[in-house]
């Protein structure tokens, strides 16, 4: 068979290929090339990641009113991994609870996690208000 350009055409070579790619072996291969290629360990990470208010290490209250967050990290969990949410109770009591908004997915170790501070400003409260953490704690 010749082609218009006058070259051979080899019907062989691409019935090989395609019998390559329906044994399941040729999809694999292209997945998991896609999939390395399209792979990052660096955060902000969109949808699908759901944000939660995940259970921490640990908490405490510094002299000068920080708060200060014992959490899980994999290497890339920082202050921005979270958003504080804050709920004003009765008086100057405040509940302050962490979702975390971005997802962890590096691969370092960490067994004891890392640890976040916000100040009351970050957190939006007044001079000596007083505040707890409502996320479980769990080590």
């Amino acid at each position: 068979m010749v082609a218009p350009t006058g070259m051979v055409k080899r019907r062989g070579s691409a019935m090989a290929v395609m019998k390559w790619m329906r044994t399941g072996l040729g999809l694999t291969v292209v997945t998991l090339g896609l999939a390395a290629c399209g792979h990052s360990n660096y955060p902000p990470y969109e949808p699908p990641y759901t944000p939660v208010g995940e259970a921490v290490y640990g908490w405490r209250l510094e002299a000068n009113g920080d708060l200060v967050v014992r959490v899980r990290s994999s290497g890339c969990t920082n202050d921005a991994s979270f958003e504080p949410y804050v709920e004003g109770g009765p008086g100057w009591d405040f509940d302050v609870e962490l979702i975390r908004i971005h997802e962890d997915l590096c691969e370092a170790f960490f067994p004891n996690g890392v640890e976040v501070t916000y100040t009351r400003d970050d957190l939006g409260l007044p001079p000596g208000a007083r505040l707890r953490l409502i996320n479980p704690v769990q080590r």
